[in-house]
């Protein structure tokens, strides 16, 4: 079940998905319903775009962190329609930004998925290059 983590802010939230509509950025009734059901583990999908929502990479761990949630970070996609080169941040980034604060160790266990895993004290964290994954 697809889960998103929007940015914290309406501004943010406009460049993303280029339109001005808002949402309730603390609503989280999608993620209590999840965790209701007992779905295990829950992943959560975060594509960083740079001057977008870069600044909130650590923010976003806390909160995997503080919800028990497995956070994947997706490098941004050229085949997006939002693609624009002054958005993409290299996934190797995110990773060196998460790794400064918490101490990343890269896992042996590699899942089916085009996803890199981390462990840290706190829990585990992937890593999704979109070249990697056919997305280019």
């Amino acid at each position: 079940m697809p889960y998103s983590l929007l940015p914290a802010g309406k501004n943010k939230y406009c460049v993303i998905s280029k339109h001005g509509k808002t949402i309730n950025y603390h609503n989280k009734n999608p993620l209590t319903k999840i965790k209701a059901l007992n779905f295990q583990p829950i992943k959560v999908n975060v594509v960083i775009m740079k001057g977008v929502n870069d600044d909130e990479i650590l923010d976003f761990m806390r909160f995997a962190i503080k919800e028990g949630l497995i956070l994947r970070f997706i490098e941004f996609m050229k085949i997006t329609p939002l693609w624009e080169d002054r958005f993409f941040i290299p996934i190797e980034e995110v990773r060196a930004i998460c790794h400064k604060e918490f101490n990343l160790r890269k896992m042996d266990h590699r899942s089916p998925g085009p996803a890199e895993y981390y462990q840290f004290d706190e829990g585990v964290v992937g890593f999704i290059k979109t070249s990697h994954a056919n997305c280019s």
